[in-house]
Parts: C-alpha cells; structure tokens; sequence
C-alpha cells in the first residue's frame, strides 16, 4: 500500500503499521467514549491489518485518495489508479456498493461516492461527486461524533446542491400550520360565546 497509493498520492501522513509507531503519536488524537472519557491508552491497536482497522490517515491525505479516485474517474488517470479500474470502483456492484465505497446517483452531475468508518472513540465520513470534482472529509476523535459529522455534512451539502434547503420551506408550513390552528381556535372560541348568549 505505501509503494502503490500512499506514496503516489503524497499520503505521507498515513500508514497500516500497527502499533502506531511513537514519532507518529503527536499527529494521532485520542479517542473519547460518549461520556467524553479518553480511551485508556488513547485509542486501540487492532490485530487486523487493513483500511478498517489499522490504518492511520488524516482528513488531508483521505482527501487526497479521494481526489485522485475523482481525477481517475473523470479521465486522468495516474500510476496508482486507471479510469477503467476508478469507473469499476464508482460502479454498483452489490445493492449500491462499488468497489469499496457506496455508490449513488441523484440524477445529472449528482454521482456520488462515500464511505463512513467507526472505531471505538471515532467517527468519520468522506462524500465525494466526482462529476462536480467536490467532496468533503469528516473526521470527528469522539463516540458520539456522528451527529457532528452528520451536521457538518448536510451544511456541506446544502451548500454545494448536493441537496436542496428546505428550511425556509419547512419554516412556511410551520407558520401556515400554526396561523390555521389558531384560526380554528379563535372560530370554536366565537361559538363557544355565541351559543352562551
């Protein structure tokens, strides 16, 4: 992995050797449980040696795989990834996983890729349309960092179209809403007192 991607793709600060070695702790947050408690130890060595448990990355260099899946995916292609291979990654495979992330496709320009991950003490997301050449990376040292990802996320995404803002929306129908229940009130009140007199 170091020969092939990490190092083609400038991903120094990522690596799959487990234990995290002592030069790289500095660079390394500790993970929380929900109670905001540090995991003793700071975090977990995982005896599986892969992408889902041992290995260490920072947002900047998951953006950098994830710009160069993109770049692939849009015909330029590198030495780590061809457009061929990336078009296979962003293609469903099973129910709607590629090769790798889950794929889906809202229409247009709204192709898109992500992939969340949780260890214990972390929580983390990376969404990317590559047709738009845009993505977000979302990583959070906390158990309870999903709502957080998930916030940034959908402000992200209403601010790029990835999806529509309905607030302003919603805020109308409350008001409407509340504008007509007061009125039926205020009616049942008027013959509440008519009837009295």
């Amino acid at each position: 992995m170091k020969d092939t991607v990490l190092d083609p793709w400038n991903m120094t600060d990522s690596t799959f050797e487990s234990p995290l070695p002592d030069d790289r702790w500095d660079n390394a947050a500790g993970g929380h449980r929900q109670d905001g408690e540090v995991i003793p130890g700071r975090w977990h060595t995982y005896p599986e040696m892969g992408s889902g448990a041992s290995m260490w990355t920072t947002p900047s260099d998951l953006a950098r795989f994830v710009i160069g899946v993109m770049l692939a995916y849009t015909g330029q292609p590198d030495e780590v990834l061809s457009q061929d291979l990336a078009m296979q990654m962003l293609t469903p495979q099973i129910a709607s996983h590629g090769l790798g992330p889950a794929v889906n496709d809202d229409g247009g320009d709204l192709l898109y890729f992500m992939h969340n991950g949780a260890n214990e003490g972390y929580r983390t997301c990376m969404v990317a349309y590559p047709k738009r050449g845009q993505g977000v990376v979302i990583m959070t040292n906390g158990d309870s960092g999903d709502a957080l990802w998930r916030e940034i996320l959908n402000s992200v995404s209403v601010e790029y179209g990835w999806v529509s803002n309905h607030t302003i929306l919603y805020v109308l129908i409350s008001i409407a809403v509340a504008l007509a229940l007061l009125g039926v009130l205020l009616l049942c009140k008027m013959r509440t007192r008519r009837r009295s007199v």
